[in-house]
């Protein structure tokens, strides 16, 4: 197992614990072009776990100025965030690929069926 496969699993373990409740996103900063921004997130009880998540979906993290780095816009980044996360976690739950999970059922019809978070109802802070 590399490094960085332990480390997602380790951030795994600790997400766990956050499953259904619902996220909170602050936009730290948003780049000149407005082309990238740095978010951070939060569970309900306001434990900072964007570092988790960037983990999770391999995404970069900036620890002094805090917030996952994401490019793009023209949609809602922290959706976007929150659903990666999702497909992620459920990859992470049962071993198996998006394909073989709605293949099968296992998660329903849809990812969404058995969600870790919420994606659409989250508190911009």
């Amino acid at each position: 197992m590399n490094q960085s496969q332990k480390e997602k699993l380790e951030a795994y373990e600790i997400l766990k614990k956050y499953r259904g409740q619902k996220i909170g996103a602050c936009i730290k900063s948003v780049s000149k072009s407005g082309m990238s921004r740095k978010i951070e997130f939060y569970s309900s009880n306001f434990d900072r776990i964007g570092y988790y998540i960037a983990k999770i979906i391999g995404y970069s993290y900036n620890v002094e100025k805090g917030g996952i780095k994401v490019d793009g816009c023209g949609m809602d980044m922290i959706f976007h965030v929150l659903s990666s996360l999702n497909y992620e976690m459920a990859k992470l739950d049962t071993g198996k690929s998006i394909t073989e999970l709605l293949k099968t059922g296992e998660c329903g019809v849809r990812i969404y069926d058995n969600y870790f978070t919420d994606a659409s109802h989250y508190s911009y802070l």
